[in-house]
């Protein structure tokens, strides 16, 4: 399937005036010199249903986020024979295969009562294998038509031929201009500065956020909670590699990785290699989430002291929540 992936994107990226970027994986290193192109040239990423992009004029710059909305009902039968038509011969019984298994009959229910529906047209199923390459493909025609045009008068006609091309594509899709390229976010990684200038990329502080802290069912083994613990959050923090480089990571690192036993999982984070060396401006990290220097020294302070039990709550875990996920601390 990796292959049939490669094949895609080979296809689609020479098929567009405007460069549209088909990501593999989540390399850091890749995304990286990605947001660094973002910053001064027009340029797309795509991944599945996740979209950004730039669009660099001599005047001005704009930033923007797409993600298509129910993606797996809006593909259409046309999306599917695209994916066939590109497929090379090598793979071409592997991907027939995954095309029939989305014919088959919907089954709701179990026994005597349960019910058959069979689809008139080839229809996504939820956790279908084709789904990355589905998405990929839909995401690369709606980059296709919004950059129809490659060029744009202003910044105000820009946005309102993007919000047209959206409305118009044949898919739900939800469009966020942001105000600063601190904003742009993709693969739940956004561009950040360095403390030599450079951009890098980061992973958004909500993905920390969140995952901090488990419940006592969550974790693996048997005894002390307090020694199961100290083992669990030394291997997620040591999986944090991969993460970025600022003074969140570093207290986190402090905090949970002392010399000490093993950590769970520890194979695992030996295959996390793709680390970012620069080390990123806290003040960059203050632009992505409009905070100040003192909100996020309180954030630090606030989790740095944290322990079992602990809830931690102030105006910084708010906004980064808000932002990265629409939630809450109450609702996180």
């Amino acid at each position: 399937m990796k292959d049939v992936i490669s094949s895609v994107d080979n296809y689609l990226y020479s098929s567009c005036k405007v460069p549209i970027v088909f990501v593999k994986s989540p390399s850091m290193a890749l995304l990286s010199d990605l947001f660094g192109r973002m910053e001064h040239e027009t340029l797309a990423l795509c991944h599945s249903d996740d979209m950004s992009a730039s669009l660099v004029t001599k005047s001005y710059k704009l930033y923007f986020n797409i993600d298509i909305s129910s993606c797996d009902s809006s593909t259409s039968l046309g999306i599917f024979e695209l994916l066939l038509s590109m497929v090379p011969a090598d793979h071409r019984m592997h991907v027939d295969r995954l095309v029939e298994q989305c014919r088959l009959p919907c089954v709701i229910g179990y026994g005597e009562g349960k019910m058959k529906f069979k689809p008139k047209i080839i229809f996504e199923y939820s956790g279908s294998l084709l789904t990355t390459l589905l998405n990929t493909i839909s995401s690369f025609l709606i980059m296709l038509y919004v950059f129809r045009f490659r060029e744009y008068e202003s910044r105000a006609d820009a946005i309102r031929i993007i919000k047209d091309s959206l409305y118009n594509c044949g898919w739900k899709c939800s469009l966020e201009i942001v105000d600063r390229f601190e904003k742009v976010q993709f693969l739940k990684c956004s561009p950040a500065r360095s403390v030599t200038g450079r951009v890098v990329s980061c992973l958004n502080l909500g993905v920390l956020v969140r995952a901090y802290g488990q419940k006592t069912f969550d974790l693996p083994g048997r005894g002390d909670l307090s020694v199961r613990i100290s083992k669990f959050m030394r291997a997620w923090t040591m999986g944090l590699r991969f993460a970025g480089n600022h003074v969140i990571t570093d207290m986190l690192r402090a905090k949970h990785v002392p010399q000490g036993p093993a950590a769970y999982n520890s194979n695992a984070i030996e295959r996390l290699e793709d680390g970012v060396g620069d080390y990123i401006s806290s003040y960059s990290l203050c632009e992505r989430y409009d905070l100040s220097l003192y909100e996020l020294e309180e954030l630090v302070s606030l989790w740095n002291s944290a322990d079992i039990g602990y809830t931690m709550e102030c105006s910084a875990s708010n906004k980064i929540l808000m932002l990265d996920y629409g939630l809450s601390n109450s609702s996180a």
